[in-house]
């Protein structure tokens, strides 16, 4: 599912995997002072955020690790926590994404990443790209906090990323460069849990 939510609508509700499926409010945090333009997307929230300078910045940040923080604007970039989001500059969104996946259970897959640079994945419970999804743009050591923990079927990478079958990296660990829409033809399904970018 994905949203756009103006300044003037702050405070509407949502719905995403992030929150379980279940509507609730968006993510608090005095961000809503100095950042437009919000979109949640795959539990991550990306908006236009002034930096000090008054400049804008296009920012993003996962949400799974911000639970329970509140989320704030530091020199343009979101943050929460010991989590810092990514940020490029200018307030443009990023370019189109690619064609959705087949349909699934939480209805068609999700377009391919936004234009920017950014390394990202979308990883996906089922094979095909089906099932419930959700966008990763950094490292995460320990995907047990989310529904991703050794479910993981299938995924669609920007840029090169390491996938892990133990937490903190370790275990068996492959680079790939490129979308597996099967991780049981690369004997690897079901095993993923812990995954980063690699540079």
């Amino acid at each position: 599912m994905f949203l756009t939510i103006g300044a003037a609508a702050a405070a509407m509700l949502l719905q995403g995997p992030y929150y379980g499926g279940g509507v609730q409010q968006q993510p608090g945090g005095d961000y809503q002072r100095s950042c437009r333009d919000l979109q949640i997307n795959g539990g991550q929230m990306t908006a236009t955020c002034n930096d000090r300078s008054g400049r804008p910045r296009r920012t993003t940040i996962p949400l799974i690790p911000c639970a329970g923080y509140p989320i704030g604007n530091d020199d343009g970039v979101l943050v929460c926590g010991r989590v810092r989001g990514d940020d490029r500059p200018g307030g443009g969104p990023g370019g189109p994404g690619g064609p959705g996946g087949p349909g699934g259970g939480w209805g068609g897959g999700p377009g391919g990443p936004g234009g920017g640079g950014r390394a990202s994945i979308t990883v996906y419970e089922a094979a095909d790209y089906r099932g419930r999804s959700q966008t990763f743009t950094g490292e995460v050591a320990n995907l047990a906090p989310t529904p991703f923990n050794d479910v993981i079927s299938s995924f669609q990478v920007r840029g090169s990323w390491q996938l892990c079958s133990d937490a903190n990296f370790r275990g068996r660990c492959v680079v790939y460069d490129r979308n597996i829409r099967d991780l049981g033809v690369e004997r690897f399904n079901d095993q993923i849990s812990s995954m980063r970018p690699a540079y």
